[in-house]
């Protein structure tokens, strides 16, 4: 099995929830326009400069919000994601390697 297919097998037993694992952030950001409306995506502020670009050029046609956020602030991160689930929305974290 392939290193990033393990990752994202491991981090979603871990976690109990789905995930996703890409080889390629771009390939990432499109799976996010593309996901469910209603999305926000919690997105930490030293991820690779395009991608909240790109969240921000296509959200507002695609119906994703995101939201950036310090990594090492859990309470913060913990907070964006129960206020993105207290307002309907589909919370999603982005996390980069």
């Amino acid at each position: 099995m392939r290193e990033i297919e393990t990752f994202d097998l491991t981090l979603s037993e871990r976690e109990s929830c789905t995930t996703s694992a890409f080889a390629s952030g771009m390939a990432a950001v499109h799976a996010v326009l593309v996901a469910r409306k209603n999305t926000t995506v919690v997105l930490p502020t030293d991820c690779y400069h395009g991608v909240p670009y790109q969240l921000d050029k296509f959200s507002d046609q695609m119906g994703v919000e995101f939201t950036l956020i310090d990594p090492t602030d859990t309470e913060f991160i913990t907070a964006a994601l129960k206020s993105a689930l207290d307002n309907n929305r589909n919370p999603l974290l982005w996390i980069e390697r």
